[in-house]
């Protein structure tokens, strides 16, 4: 009897490990450096930054087959760090991923945007957007209204006028003036070790406990 209630109670922690693992967020960390200088004086042309952003696949989108996702998640956010500033933005109904497949014959578009205006952190003074936008080619996304349980930087486009990948802080109220920069690299942060693997380990346990248990 003791056995057979070990077994269930190892079978229980795997599967809601499991789930865990399911949902885990998904981080990427970004850096490059600013070329257009028109809002904050303390950001001046040729400044590099970095930054990093999260989402979880649990995010849900703003309507049924919505193209956004508000990011609401524990851990969701969106960091950009330049010229000694730390802008942070933390998980609300005013972070959100866009997603655009197909956004022409050979691009997709991924874009993360704080858009808070008057909603915004204390720290942030007179900003309202903060974003992060990222153009691919068509392997980029695979749908508009599904988030993708990874981005593979490979698919991402660096350099082209036409095609910017970019960092921007705006004002409040309009997207002008900015201070704009462009992305130049995109890595995914790896994750803890994954929860799937522990369930993994739990199940074999329990295989063993009841392969040994009395006949």
């Amino acid at each position: 009897m003791l056995n057979k209630l070990r077994i269930q109670v190892l079978i229980v922690i795997g599967l809601g490990l499991l789930s865990q693992g399911l949902w885990a967020n998904t981080s990427f960390e970004f850096s490059g450096i600013m070329n257009e200088a028109n809002f904050l004086p303390g950001i001046p042309v040729d400044a590099p930054f970095t930054g990093s952003f999260t989402y979880s696949l649990s995010d849900q989108p703003g309507f049924p087959g919505a193209s956004f996702f508000p990011l609401t998640s524990p851990g969701d956010g969106l960091v950009i760090q330049v010229a000694g500033m730390t802008f942070i933005a933390p998980p609300s109904e005013s972070l959100y991923i866009a997603l655009t497949d197909g956004y022409s014959a050979t691009q997709d578009l991924f874009s993360v945007i704080f858009n808070c205006q008057s909603s915004c952190p204390s720290a942030f003074g007179s900003i309202g957007q903060i974003a992060v936008q990222f153009y691919g080619n068509s392997s980029l996304l695979s749908s508009s209204t599904t988030l993708p349980d990874n981005i593979d930087p490979k698919n991402v486009t660096y350099g082209s006028p036409t095609t910017a990948t970019w960092v921007s802080i705006s004002t409040a109220g309009t997207v002008f003036p900015y201070d704009l920069g462009d992305i130049t690299s995109l890595t995914e942060t790896p994750e803890p070790e994954s929860f799937g693997f522990v369930s993994a380990g739990l199940a074999s346990l329990a295989l063993r406990t009841w392969r040994r248990r009395p006949r």
